[in-house]
């Protein structure tokens, strides 16, 4: 199966270039677990020095982690919608320092403001 959240978290990634986001990254480290249900694989995303990463697989020591739907999860890797929402519906379910759960939206709305419209 496609994994649609880790290809969306490299297009995050790829977006953090802007000067809002860098100023953003720079304040931050945390490593982000993201477990969706189902057949897809989990991925993660690190940030640290001022640098994001992205991988699949399980890490060994994340600070947080948000499960459910892959779909979810890309709708909050896009920017599309906060991820608090999705975690108050019960959508998402997170485990870990909340506050770097809402980093994940944090970014998402950084790099999804710096993209030309």
């Amino acid at each position: 199966m496609i994994n649609q959240g880790l290809a969306g978290l490299d297009r995050l990634v790829g977006g953090m270039e802007g000067p809002r986001t860098q100023r953003l990254l720079g304040s931050l480290a945390f490593v982000l677990q993201l477990q969706p249900s189902g057949e897809t694989a989990p991925f993660y995303l690190a940030v640290a020095d001022g640098k994001a990463d992205a991988a699949q697989g399980e890490h060994p020591n994340p600070t947080a982690t948000i499960t459910g739907a892959e779909d979810a999860l890309l709708r909050v890797i896009d920017g599309e919608i906060d991820v608090t929402h999705l975690l108050a519906s019960g959508e998402l379910s997170s485990s870990g320092d909340y506050y770097h759960v809402i980093d994940l939206s944090r970014l998402a709305l950084a790099v999804q403001q710096s993209r030309p419209r």
